[in-house]
């Protein structure tokens, strides 16, 4: 790979990274100068990866200019949302009931994160475990990209919902009997209540809900 190839995946998986990370700000413009400063390159190799990332619905345009986090709103988050659920569940009936309990098994071992953001992680992390248990890398591929999207949507959820840290333990607690069943049911019970609060959850994410009295159960 040539110099200029290598010094561009390099700064696009350096801001992917951060974005990750949890280090923009929902709204606000991202300083390319300042990413470009850091990494000490040009601004062409910022901007490029930014507009990559605009492609992956990571990015999209500033109307001041630039580029902000792409946020969906309360309709694509809607669908996002049920499109994750169906797609994992069909994951979850193309697996073996010893790849999903030992997947659960692994999480449900290990203790929770004590942050929001590395419980939005853990979060992502299982889901991609459970479909990767199927062995089919396009359905490894395609929850990887809705985890990404969801990103800064599931912080909001840290804050919007009581007790997340009860749900995530009662999310990955291993199944004992009808494992794809009641799996299934879990899973779809985990996004149903997401559904259900998408407005509130599409308010919170956008800084239009931030009084600090949001929180259910």
């Amino acid at each position: 790979m040539a110099p200029e190839a290598t010094n561009h995946e390099r700064i696009y998986r350096g801001i992917k990274a951060d974005y990750l990370d949890g280090r923009f700000v929902v709204g606000q413009r991202i300083d390319m100068t300042m990413i470009a400063d850091r990494h000490r390159v040009s601004l062409t190799p910022v901007r490029d990866a930014m507009h990559r990332l605009a492609g992956e619905e990571l990015m999209e345009a500033h109307m001041d200019g630039g580029f902000r986090i792409l946020i969906p709103d309360r309709e694509r988050l809607f669908h996002l949302y049920a499109w994750n659920a169906h797609h994992i569940q069909s994951a979850v009936n193309a697996s073996t009931e010893d790849a999903l309990v030992r997947n659960m098994t692994e999480f449900a071992e290990n203790p929770l994160p004590p942050s929001d953001l590395l419980r939005v992680h853990h979060v992502a992390a299982f889901f991609h475990a459970l479909v990767t248990a199927t062995g089919n890398l396009e359905y490894a591929a395609a929850v990887e990209r809705s985890n990404e999207r969801l990103a800064y949507v599931r912080l909001a959820e840290m804050s919007y919902f009581r007790r997340p840290d009860r749900e995530l333990a009662q999310l990955v607690n291993p199944v004992t009997n009808n494992v794809h069943l009641n799996l299934r049911r879990r899973l779809w019970s985990y996004h149903r209540r997401r559904i259900e609060h998408v407005t509130a959850i599409s308010n919170r994410v956008t800084a239009d809900s931030t009084d600090g009295n949001g929180a259910v159960f």
